[in-house]
């Protein structure tokens, strides 16, 4: 299975735009504000159409000649330059033209042997009503399905092809006869969905095999508003099919990429057609093209959204290979080949004598051994290892332990320091707040101070001119009672008893000046006092501030450090869990190759018990061989023994009869006889001594044996 590739291709702005989108690239990420898209590649406004081929349209040419299928899909609004990417221009060809070219090349240089045959079909899906753009009288085909197999058109047009002009005058046929329309957007704008389908099936006459590859580019119509297109009448009718159409295919994609149960396809004659390269045997490309304009900014946002959802989903390509009659009979030469080949060696291992049998066994089993002997090795070493990687473990574990425990020690600290300084703060907030206290404190108090001396300054000047007020009065009465009653010269005395009085009374103002005035310093230097009491405080406030501001930094510095340690821990933690997941595999690859070890071994066992077996088969047909022949051996040295007892016996009784014939003469009667008798007894003799000359050459060859 393999992913949807996706590329994003952004254009550059036409005469009517002014603004940009703020966005910026990275690789393969594209962020909008703060949302982040990433795809397999994106092709900025001054990425060339020959470019954008080498990167999405070159591969393609491998792909079918190998026999995959392959789809092509351009998805974007309208006027995002769909059209432009897959067909282009005379200067700038798109895609389509540039992928027929390198096609065509290919195919000639490829072998001789090799013989190749292309069909094309080009249709439009208008209005939801699929129309054939070679054959303009074709305006409704219908969409039949075949069960598991997928969607085809009935009654379309194939046009069998042998160079690319044909598949160039059939793709400009195509064009013309395709319906587009002016909107406010787009002066050409597509108002119906292009399929361009090209079949090629390459046979190579060698080998006999047949491969199939189908590609089919898809050039979408976009997405428009209304509003914005000012489409109205057929046009507007138009703008609905489309976007109708394009919603189920985002249906389809948000089906496919979640994996639920039921995907739409059914519901559109656009998604029918595009069934096999979205969730089957097609390798799948899609390129979303963007606009660049602020306008269309929501337009651009639902584009790469559906970019990110389609590459979601996976398909499944495979070789469309066809066996052809050919490939069979090689294959068949091939596999009698195989068999004779088999045959032979059977034939020659039948031929072979039990005792090399015996010995290529035992060179069989001494492999076996040996095998298991490494086998035993391998998987001690495997124990090795995973009992080191098991300490390794081990000490992660507690590494990881500990550090959980100095994370927990840290936070437990930071937990402590931040209670101090909340405690720290909370009494220095109430040690400003008793200073200021203070402070108000002592203001009122010199502020009541101040107004007591300006009464008592007030008072002393009104005692003041009281006292001269009564001092008048009383000189006046006394005048007034001396003129009465006394003479001058009494007057004159109390005159001076009077100035006297007046001196006395101006010492005593001066004293009482003085005094006020030294309790006036008192005051103030009370008052300087506590103005440097204050001042005092002030800067003990500033101070404490400033070591608030100390323990805040101290603070940040302490929370950035746990922020640090907690990043370390989350990834100790992920590295704990690798190790974990490489522990557990490994495990996994240990128990395997342990089942693996003991299915091998039982097999070794089982064959070593088949050959044991087999040996001792052998041995018991080599004993029972030995001993038949040992059994012949013995009963026919038996009755050679018997034989050659029988022949000597014989031989005396011949040499005793010649005895007799020379010592005794006989009657001519008995002459006869006795000759009868001699000839068949030395006809017997003769006889067994020729039988004695083959048992000594049995003999001699059992003695050889």
């Amino acid at each position: 299975m393999s992913n949807i590739k996706v590329f994003c291709r952004i254009r550059p702005l036409n005469q009517k735009e002014t603004s940009l989108i703020s966005y910026i690239i990275k690789e393969q990420t594209m962020q909008i504000g703060e949302q982040k898209f990433t795809f397999d590649r994106i092709l900025d406004s001054n990425t060339t159409q020959q470019e954008v081929y080498d990167e999405i349209g070159k591969p393609i040419i491998d792909q079918i000649l190998q026999g995959f299928n392959a789809t092509l899909l351009m998805y974007g609004q309208t006027s995002s330059g769909k059209t432009y990417t897959m067909i282009g221009d005379q200067h700038q060809p798109g895609i389509i033209k540039r992928t027929i070219n390198d096609l065509f090349d290919a195919i000639d240089s490829s072998p001789t042997e090799c013989e190749f045959r292309i069909k094309i079909s080009i249709v439009e899906v208008y209005k939801e009503k699929v129309k054939d753009l070679l054959d303009i009288n074709k305006q409704d085909l219908k969409i039949r399905e075949i069960a598991n197999q997928g969607f085809y058109i009935q009654y379309v047009t194939q046009l069998w092809v042998s160079d690319k002009e044909e598949i160039y005058n059939a793709l400009q046929k195509s064009l013309v006869n395709r319906q587009v329309g002016y909107t406010n957007l787009n002066d050409m704008s597509s108002r119906s969905h292009l399929l361009f389908q090209m079949t090629v099936t390459m046979n190579n006459e060698i080998e006999g095999t047949s491969y199939t590859g189908q590609l089919i580019m898809a050039d979408l119509a976009g997405s428009e508003n209304a509003s914005k297109a000012g489409t109205t009448g057929i046009a507007l009718q138009e703008g609905s099919f489309i976007n109708r159409s394009l919603l189920t295919l985002s249906n389809v994609i948000n089906g496919l990429s979640e994996k639920q149960q039921h995907v739409p396809f059914r519901e559109s004659n656009l998604t029918k057609l595009l069934w096999n390269g979205l969730s089957k045997n097609s390798m799948t490309s899609l390129i979303i093209t963007c606009s660049p304009c602020i306008s269309n900014e929501p337009e651009t946002l639902s584009t790469l959204r559906f970019g990110v959802r389609a590459k979601m989903i996976k398909t499944q390509p495979k070789v469309n290979k066809e066996v052809t009659i050919k490939e069979l009979e090689i294959l068949n030469n091939k596999l009698m080949k195989d068999l004779e080949e088999r045959n032979y060696i059977i034939d020659q291992l039948k031929k072979d004598d039990n005792k090399v049998k015996i010995i290529k066994l035992e060179e069989q089993m001494l492999q076996l051994r040996k095998e298991n002997q490494l086998l035993k090795e391998q998987n001690s070493q495997y124990i090795t290892e995973l009992d080191m990687r098991s300490l390794d473990y081990q000490e992660m574990q507690t590494n990881f332990k500990n550090s959980l425990l100095e994370s927990d020690r840290l936070q437990q600290y930071n937990l402590n320091f931040q209670k101090q300084i909340e405690q720290l703060q909370q009494n220095k907030e109430i040690e400003i707040h008793d200073l200021n206290s203070q402070i108000e404190n002592l203001k009122q108090q010199l502020q009541s101070k101040d107004e007591m001396i300006q009464q008592l300054s007030k008072h002393l000047a009104v005692f003041q001119k009281s006292q001269s007020q009564n001092a008048q009065l009383q000189l006046h009465e006394h005048y007034a009672e001396k003129l009465q009653n006394q003479n001058i010269a009494d007057l004159l005395k109390e005159i001076d008893e009077l100035k006297k009085k007046t001196f006395d009374d101006k010492n005593e103002i001066k004293q009482l000046s003085k005094v006020n005035e030294s309790q006036i310093l008192v005051f103030t230097k009370q008052i300087n006092n506590q103005e440097s009491e204050i001042s005092n405080l002030q800067d003990q406030v500033k101070n404490y501030q400033l070591q608030l501001m100390k323990n805040n930094d101290e603070l940040l510095n302490l929370m950035q450090s746990n922020k640090k340690l907690q990043k370390d821990l989350e990834n100790r933690v992920m590295k704990v869990t690798e190790l974990q997941e490489q522990y557990d595999y490994l495990l996994d690859q240990f128990n395997k190759l342990k089942n693996q070890l003991n299915y091998e071994e039982v097999g070794v066992y089982e064959e070593n018990q088949k050959l044991h077996q087999q040996m001792q088969e052998i041995n018991k047909k080599y004993l029972q061989e030995e001993s038949l022949r040992r059994s012949n051996q013995l009963t026919s040295s038996q009755t050679l023994q018997a034989k050659l007892s029988r022949i000597q016996q014989l031989e005396q009784e011949n040499y005793q009869l010649k005895l007799d014939i020379q010592n005794s003469q006989i009657l001519s009667s008995q002459n006869n006889n006795n000759e009868s008798v001699i000839v068949s007894q030395f006809k017997s003799a003769n006889k067994g001594s020729m039988i004695s000359k083959i048992v000594k050459k049995q003999q001699n060859q059992i003695d050889l044996q």
